[in-house]
């Protein structure tokens, strides 16, 4: 377990395991789901596992800039649900930073839905692929299009019979295609 403090003066304890490329997944998810997602992931990747739990945006916001900062710089990130928002703020504002971004069941205040997305979520220029499960939240589409719709460089897809629970097996070679090649369209 490595330590680290963030920008806003938080200890940030994390994990990295593996090697080559970072990529960091912000472990908003069930642990199991966690253990999982990363040992597939290690086949190409160093892992660093980071937990928010209790962070608000700007915290996590903060975490990541960090911890990006203190691994070297360069960061592929997968985020989930309530995490999805603070990683594409972060991406906004790394965009030499992070390479690519992966975000799965986005969790979106109706409220901010209501309006249009932010102007500097623009800034986010690396690939982003936004995600949502088929079986997931009623809304779960819906939120996932919005933000979607609203990046540069976003790539939208819905995972057949998953739900908020994603498969770990599923998800990993997914993760992996992405990051590699920055999409997961065949031409």
């Amino acid at each position: 377990m490595f330590q680290i403090i963030s920008g806003d003066g938080a200890v940030i304890d994390y994990q990295r395991v593996g090697s080559g490329p970072l990529a960091i997944v912000v472990a908003s998810m069930k642990p199991d789901t966690v253990a999982a997602l990363t040992r597939a992931l290690l086949r190409g990747f160093s892992v660093l596992l980071y937990n928010p739990g209790g962070r608000d945006d700007a915290g996590i916001l903060a975490d990541i800039a960090a911890l990006v900062a203190a691994e070297g710089g360069a960061a592929f990130i997968f985020a989930a649900d309530a995490a999805s928002v603070p990683a594409l703020e972060a991406a906004a504002a790394l965009p030499r930073n992070i390479r690519a971004l992966a975000l799965y069941q986005p969790r979106i205040d109706p409220l901010r839905r209501a309006e249009a997305p932010p102007l500097h979520w623009q800034n986010a220029i690396m690939p982003v692929l936004v995600l949502d499960g088929e079986k997931g939240p009623g809304d779960g589409a819906a939120q996932a299009d919005w933000m979607a719709a609203s990046l540069h460089n976003g790539e939208r897809i819905t995972l057949a019979d998953q739900g908020v629970d994603f498969d770990p097996q599923i998800m990993a070679p997914l993760l992996t295609v992405f990051f590699e090649m920055g999409t997961v369209q065949v031409h």
